[in-house]
């Protein structure tokens, strides 16, 4: 039988949501340090479901989530899934991306004739995709 994990899940509205709902949620969801967020759209709006790291209180952390979000019209439901491996299927679509003359690309999609620099790295959920915001900058200034 498959492992199940527990998750939080924010399904926000889909109709009239306040400007910034999506800002304060993120900022909520700071506080509690999550591993990893899924956006998904759902039948009435968007939906974010939510891993944490082992050990992590899911009722406690829906619970701190629920009373911040839910005077905006978030609903947060604790929930449980089958575990699969997020990390690898959320990298196996990852391509090459250039910044620059540097070139950040995983195993499958080297470059056959690479004009600059080219960082080779299997991505992993510390480091790895130069997709980050932070990095490209990182990479552009050097």
């Amino acid at each position: 039988m498959a492992r199940r994990i527990p998750v939080v899940e924010l399904h926000f509205p889909g109709h009239d949501p306040a400007p910034d709902l999506l800002d304060r949620a993120a900022l909520a969801l700071d506080e509690t340090a999550p591993s990893a967020v899924h956006e998904m759209e759902g039948d009435d709006g968007s939906v974010w479901r939510v891993f944490f790291p082992d050990g992590t209180s899911i009722i406690e952390t829906a619970a701190h989530l629920e009373a911040a979000l839910s005077p905006l019209g978030v609903v947060v439901r604790a929930a449980e899934m089958e575990d699969e491996d997020w990390a690898a299927r959320s990298q196996a679509g990852l391509r090459r991306i250039a910044i620059g003359r540097v070139t950040v690309a995983p195993p499958w999609d080297i470059p056959d004739n690479p004009a600059g620099v080219v960082v080779v790295i299997q991505p992993s959920t510390g480091f790895g995709t130069g997709h980050h915001e932070t990095t490209r900058l990182c990479l552009a200034l050097l």
